[in-house]
């Protein structure tokens, strides 16, 4: 398991490579555990709503999730990616939500 800025770097670089640089601009990363108590990372990713393909989110979605599952796997990491896929007031949203 890497430090959750390499986790960070990570996912941008998994989100560049499936949806195209720039549609995804910014990501964060929590490490959480999932409800059977499985480590997980809970990604979120900022839509630039300009360069994305709205109608095809599902699947970048199911890609995504598929390329960091791998990467994850590759690095003996056995944590699970989770993804949410945010517009910028829900992405503001969720860092007022999130503890400092």
């Amino acid at each position: 398991m890497g430090t959750l800025d390499q986790i960070e770097e990570l996912g941008q670089k998994a989100a560049d490579a499936v949806a195209g640089a720039g549609v995804f601009p910014r990501v964060r990363v929590a490490s959480d555990s999932d409800d059977e108590s499985r480590p997980v990372y809970r990604f979120s990713f900022l839509i630039d709503v300009q360069k994305a393909t709205l109608e095809h989110l599902g699947l970048i979605r199911i890609r995504l999730i598929q390329r960091l599952y791998d990467d994850l796997a590759a690095q003996n990491d056995e944590h699970l990616p989770q993804i949410r896929l945010l517009n910028q007031a829900d992405w503001e949203e969720e860092a007022r939500a999130r503890p400092h």
